[in-house]
This record gives structure tokens, sequence and C-alpha cells, in this order.
């Protein structure tokens, strides 16, 4: 598999190289060889799949700029929808079906297609939606290059993870011509080594554990399955968030800006804010294309509680062609409609400040955080879990079967290695993780660092910690499946 960590570093360092040797006017040849290429080392089926989708979206759209109708619209949109659900659920609504009318009494042999799913379908799927509805609205010109466009919906950072990048944010910027950008440079230096060591050093350190405790979650101590929700949580947050950092990392080594995908999310007072702060390309994608075109919350209430739930049953379904997606969508949009927004903070009209919260609204505001980590940690479970009824057995189990004791300890350390190894692994991520929090509150939290270099400091003690205690060897993304 060509998503080895290893492999993507090399790649992209080898095309750094080579796009800052050519000139300004064929580096976007670059790119576009280097996508292509990247794609086909991946899998070859998700090159043919991806620039079929690609330039039908290009052709299709120069019609939608000269005349923006809806019957346009819809016969570019649904072929690239109809190559997602092929490849993606199609097996998954037979299996579905096949199932239900066995219920019954009606016996059915699903018509199943043996067809790999392509690494990375969901993202630039997302971002062909998104250009042909922006070109529709007259949010943005129809791109009249189409080795340009492609250059766009391929960029091969974005593949494997995103973030899904809007046309005007990417072709804009292409238009201008990429020049050297020493800060942009640094920029992205600094976050490839914050990505590398979410993955290498806490990803891949609890992904082992993860997979052990579930596969046998069944005869588990209750404190070790506690232990081991968190520690998902915390897996696929590095995981993911890791990938994307090097991601626009690696955008920003080209001159390239790609946008910001995560902010701290488990320090999230709410779950609204915490939707602010996850995956944020995804939240805005579907704000902006589901949630809106539904009517968003121009609409009654039960109308708007209905668009959210909606919006949050197709984030379940974009994620994977299973139930269990579905239902941790579903968990998330009650979440979100049962959960009152949170009033705004007013500024002081005389001084224009904000008043300081006093020592109950600081208690309130950590028990809120505490809360809102722990409702994510226990909707994940169905996230990661073979089916809905073994994430409820899990639950079950989880808190049923709830002691502390030193052997209850002990078992629950013992999954990190097997041995008298385990408590030094433990202890080693428990410390990495203590800095790696600290550094999410005090500094990605912190408006301030928005358009700024991460801390030197905070770096080199992050690739200290890397080189270290990071576990090497080839590294597969999660959300690559998604």
């Amino acid at each position: 598999m060509a998503t080895s960590l290893l492999f993507t570093i090399l790649f992209i360092c080898g095309t750094a190289v080579v796009y800052y040797i050519v000139p300004l006017q064929l580096r976007w040849i670059v790119l576009l060889v280097a996508s292509t290429g990247f794609y086909i080392a991946i899998e070859p089926l998700l090159f043919v799949i991806a620039i079929l989708s690609a330039l039908w979206t290009w052709w299709i759209t120069r019609s939608i700029s000269i005349s923006p109708r809806k019957s346009y619209l819809a016969v570019g949109i649904v072929p690239v929808i109809l190559s997602l659900f092929v490849f993606k659920y199609y097996n998954f609504f037979c299996h579905s079906a096949a199932q239900f009318l066995e219920k019954l009494g009606i016996m059915l042999d699903p018509a199943v297609l043996k067809l790999a799913m392509p690494i990375g379908i969901s993202y630039y799927t997302f971002k062909l939606i998104a250009y042909q509805v922006d070109v529709f609205k007259k949010k943005y010109t129809c791109e009249p290059n189409p080795g340009k466009f492609l250059t766009y919906a391929l960029f091969f950072p974005q593949i494997v993870c995103g973030p899904i990048q809007r046309p005007n944010q990417f072709l804009d910027q292409f238009k201008n011509t990429t020049r050297f950008n020493v800060h942009l440079f640094d920029c992205g230096i600094r976050l490839i080594i914050l990505g590398l060591f979410k993955i290498l050093v806490i990803a891949n350190q609890i992904q082992p554990y993860v997979n052990q405790v579930y596969s046998r979650f069944e005869s588990t101590s209750g404190l070790a399955l506690l232990c081991n929700a968190f520690f998902y949580s915390i897996l696929i947050y590095c995981d993911f968030s890791g990938c994307s950092d090097i991601a626009i990392g690696s955008g920003n080594l080209l001159g390239i800006q790609c946008p910001r995908n995560f902010n701290a999310p488990y320090f999230s007072k709410n779950i609204h804010e915490f939707w602010k702060r996850w995956h944020i390309s995804l939240t805005s994608w579907l704000r902006d294309y589901i949630y809106i075109p539904l009517g968003g919350n121009r609409v009654s209430k039960p109308r708007q509680k209905l668009n959210v739930l909606i919006t949050f049953l197709t984030s379940g379904l974009w994620h994977g062609a299973n139930w269990t997606f579905i239902f941790w969508g579903l968990m998330h949009g009650i979440w979100t409609i049962l959960s009152p927004r949170p009033p705004k903070i007013k500024a002081d009209e005389d001084t224009g400040t904000t008043k300081s919260p006093g020592r109950w609204s600081v208690a309130k505001a950590i028990l809120s955080t505490i809360g809102t980590c722990f409702g994510v940690t226990i909707a994940w479970i169905f996230f990661r879990s073979e089916n809905i009824s073994a994430a409820f057995r899990y639950i079950w189990r989880m808190f049923t079967q709830l002691r502390i004791s030193a052997q209850a300890i002990q078992d629950a350390v013992l999954p990190f290695s097997g041995d008298n190894t385990s408590i030094y692994i433990f202890l080693t991520l428990i410390m990495c993780l203590i800095v790696f929090g600290i550094f999410e509150k005090k500094i990605i939290s912190n408006p301030k660092y928005d358009d700024k270099p991460l801390p030197a400091a905070w770096i080199v003690t992050f690739l200290v910690l890397t080189i270290l205690f990071g576990k090497f060897g080839q590294s597969s993304f999660i959300y690559a499946n998604f």
C-alpha cells in the first residue's frame, strides 16, 4: 500500500525539489504529474475513476457557466455521486435490502459487485460537487484550463484525508502562481513535524492496544474497556489530525495555503463547539451544500431540526457503508438538536471588553468540557464497532463490569505489550499526552497563533519526542478508509 508514511514524506520532498526548480508558469504541471503518479502508485483504479469524474465535472461546468440551469447541474452531479455510490455503497444497500426482505420471508441473493473502494473517493467527490455548485451559483467562474482544474481536483496531499478545499481557496492562489514563500515554507515544516509526532508517538502506540481490546471485549474488564474507549478517541483524533497537518504542511511547502481542519476539538464545551473544531472542512461543506440548501434555520423549528438530522445522517453515511456510521451520525444529530446553543458573550458597551468569568463559570466550563468529551467518546464506540449490537454490548460491559483494583489496573495496562514493559509504554504515552494536551490548550486554541508559525520550542520538543519514542514503520492512515 502506497499510503505509508515514509512513502508520503519522500514523495512530498521530491515533488517540492522539482517544483521549485522549474519555471513559475510550469509549476502547475509538476503538481499535476505528481498527483497522477501518486494516484497510480496508490491504486490505478483510483486514478481512472478520479480523472474521469474530474474531466466530466470540468466539461459540464462549461455549460453550467454559460447557462446556469438546474437540469445541467443535476446532469453534472449525478454521475459523480453515482460513481461514489457504486464503489462505496452499492454492496451495503444490497445486503441491507436482502436482510430486510429475509425478515419478511422473502429470500433474495444480493447481486454483489467485487469492486475495491478507491482510496479517497469521498474527498475528491465532495470537491467536484462543490465546484459545480459554486459555478452554478456564480460564486466562482469556470476554470478554462482543464489541466489546472485537474491539478485542483487531484491535488495529491489532500487525497488520503483532506481537507476538502473549495475551488476558490485553491485555484485563486494557483492563478497568481506560487513563488517561494519563506514564511509559508517554515509553517509547513513545523506542521509536518507536529503531524509526525501525533501519528508516530501517539497514534501508532495506541492502535495495537485498541485493536487487541476490541477483538476480545466480551471477556475484558470494564476498566480496560473504559480506558480503551478514551484511547480510541485520542487515536482517531491524532491519526486524522496528524495526517491533515502533514497534508496542509505539504501544501505550504509548495506555496499553497490549505484550510485548517482541526482546532483542539476535545476542549469543546458543547457539541455545537465540537463540530466547529472537528473536521472543519467537512463540517463547513455539509453546512453549505446540505444544511443550507435544505432551508437551514430559515424554516420552521421542526423543519430546522429535521435539516440538522439529515445533515448528520449524511455525515455518518459519508464516513462509511455501515449502519454503525449512520447510527453514529444519528447520535450526534439528536445530541445537537437537544443541546441549546450557548449564548454569545457580549462586550461591555463602555469599555468594549468582556467580563472575566467567575469561579462558578470556570467550574461549569470545565464540567461541560469533560461531559462533551465523554459523550463524544461514547459515540466513537459505535464508530469503531463491527455492528450496533456489539457497540451496545461493549458499553453495557464497560459500565457493569467496572471495578477499580490493582488487578483491574494491571489488566487495563497489559494490552500495550502483554509483558512487564507495558507499564513503561503506558507511562511514556501518558507523559507525551500531557505535553500534547498542554500544547493544544495553550497554542492550538489560542487565536493569536492562527496566522503564525507554531512556536519553535514546541516543535523542537515534538521532534525530540518523535525521535526518542516514535513507533516507526509502515503506517496506514485510518481515515483513508473513509
